[in-house]
């Protein structure tokens, strides 16, 4: 998982027919998410995004074949053909992207009621 680190990009998953809000994490957001990726319970069960109006979750992408999904308690890691998957019951690692939003897109996550 070595990539620069700078390029980890997040996506908020809250619109249906517009662009997402999407930012870059600096390089001490993303340490401090991985700190928490890594100590998060490993789990069988695969993040199933749900099929609803509104907000379904969110994405950090590391690189074009890399990226994790959070959604309803859950983190996936896809990377290439392989799958890692944590439980995130309390949706500390979903509340670490939301919160690292910059203005612009903080002021969407807030009007929402997402942060």
């Amino acid at each position: 998982m070595k990539s620069k680190i700078a390029n980890w990009t997040v996506e908020a998953f809250v619109f249906s027919g517009r662009p997402n809000p999407k930012w870059v994490l600096t390089k001490k957001q993303a340490r401090d998410w991985m700190n928490f990726w890594q100590a998060a319970p490993s789990t069988s069960k695969e993040v199933q995004r749900i099929s609803r109006l509104g907000y379904t979750g969110c994405k950090l992408q590391l690189n074009e074949h890399s990226y994790w999904i959070l959604s309803d308690g859950f983190v996936s890691f896809y990377d290439n053909d392989q799958v890692i998957s944590k439980k995130d019951i309390e949706k500390k690692l979903e509340f670490i992207l939301l919160n690292s939003a910059p203005e612009e897109s903080r002021t969407i996550l807030v009007n929402l009621g997402l942060i």
